[in-house]
């Protein structure tokens, strides 16, 4: 679906994916639709992550919450990609997180996989 993307995902991703219920990896996508895994001179870098903010609906269906990341700037991580959020709060607040490679040609989220580095 989106070939292969930089993510940024946080340290603590198993306990984000058990406190929101999520069957796919937490991330923030720094770059997507790359048609072949592509080098960057930051991947396995860590960076500071700071979520903010409420819930918030993200196009064109879901919801997510504001992450503010040292040397990108303001970018949102998807919690569901369908639904509504219902009363669902932002719980996320001060974490690290690392720049990785992931195979995203899946159209099912869950399916997307990291292909560089543990986080």
């Amino acid at each position: 679906m989106y070939g292969y993307s930089w993510w940024i995902v946080p340290h603590n991703y198993p306990k984000i994916m058990k406190d929101y219920g999520m069957d796919h990896i937490p991330h923030i996508t720094v770059k997507s639709r790359m048609s072949f895994p592509q080098p960057h001179p930051s991947i396995g870098k860590e960076f500071d992550m700071r979520f903010y903010g409420n819930i918030i609906p993200l196009y064109p269906t879901g919801y997510g919450v504001m992450c503010d990341i040292q040397e990108w700037g303001e970018l949102s991580m998807t919690i569901n990609y369908s639904g509504d959020p219902g009363d669902t709060k932002n719980k996320l607040e001060i974490t690290k997180g690392l720049l990785c490679c992931a195979k995203t040609i899946s159209p099912y989220p869950h399916k997307w996989e990291i292909i560089t580095e543990k986080v």
